[in-house]
């Protein structure tokens, strides 16, 4: 629910993240089932991940981890809001567990080299601006020589239940997305 006053996101369920994981599931079922794919369809799949692109753009928009960690308050310093913080962690792992979700759908369509490659086109300012930005802030947050605090954001890193869910299944998501890719 939204007031003028602040954000309140449901702690037991989020029925944004069932939503989007359902968007995602009836386009692909539809992509699949085409025989032919024209700009309309790729319009559609383009504004279906364009609100996972901006919320990235918003999320890290940081240059070096120690402006990653403030943004997301990991270490609880509580400069802001702890709605605010929350949002903002929702969004950013809500954004991830989708681009998870799409991925591993965009591997399914292997076959089908037309799909796959507008598909990418459609996924390589996300990929090339973002992820690896995502990754090698997450990977630096749990090394002790570059992460300055490191220590703290251990003692203090706390997650709700919605939160932890969230991280769960970006988790999987990924995971499952990683066994499908074959080794070459």
């Amino acid at each position: 629910t939204k007031t003028l006053l602040s954000i309140t996101i449901d702690e037991l369920s989020n029925p944004a993240l069932k939503l989007i994981d359902s968007m995602q599931i009836l386009f692909f079922y539809k992509l699949n089932h085409l025989t032919t794919l024209d700009n309309n369809q790729l319009e559609d799949f383009y504004e279906l991940i364009k609100p996972i692109y901006e919320i990235l753009n918003i999320s890290l928009q940081a240059d070096t981890l120690t402006i990653f960690i403030e943004y997301l308050d990991l270490c609880s310093n509580r400069r802001e809001p702890m709605n605010i913080i929350r949002y903002r962690r929702r969004a950013l792992m809500l954004a991830l567990h989708c681009l998870c979700l799409l991925l591993r759908c965009t591997k399914q369509q292997q076959l089908d080299a037309n799909i796959r490659s507008k598909i990418s086109i459609c996924f390589r300012p996300i990929l090339f601006d973002y992820i690896l930005k995502v990754t090698q802030f997450c990977n630096q947050l749990y090394d002790r020589q570059i992460n300055p605090f490191y220590d703290i954001l251990k003692i203090n890193l706390t997650y709700s239940d919605t939160e932890r869910q969230l991280y769960l299944g970006t988790y999987e998501s990924n995971n499952v997305t990683k066994a499908t890719i074959p080794s070459t």
